[in-house]
């Protein structure tokens, strides 16, 4: 899968990921916002079960084959690992109010950001 970490690899995972337009299309926003959109800096660490996102700290709750799972306050990250699809939502609405979704890559130079 596109974020699946096997024990062999190094548990800590950066991240490049750009906000998508809600009024396009899926294939379309992916296209529009890695080639116009603003790049954010992600950092997995699946050991410490952390996640550093836009210079926020999540605490990663849940963590599966299809997905990943982190908390802040009432601020919920869930990646989709095969697509890379993150999606940022309010837990404390009703219904969840979705923020923002993201796509993610993962960044091609190993470099430490936290």
């Amino acid at each position: 899968g596109l974020l699946w970490c096997n024990n062999s690899f190094a548990k800590e995972i950066i991240l490049n990921c750009y906000k998508l337009d809600p009024e396009k299309s899926q294939m379309i926003a992916e296209v529009y916002a890695k080639i116009e959109g603003t790049k954010i800096d992600s950092e997995i660490d699946l050991q410490k079960k952390i996640l550093h996102f836009d210079g926020y700290k999540f605490d990663i709750v849940l963590e599966t084959q299809r997905k990943i799972v982190a908390k802040k306050s009432n601020e919920r990250i869930t990646i989709d690992r095969y697509d890379g699809i993150l999606v940022l939502d309010d837990e404390i609405t009703t219904p969840v109010e979705n923020i923002a979704r993201y796509v993610c890559e993962i960044q091609k130079e190993e470099k430490k950001l936290f």
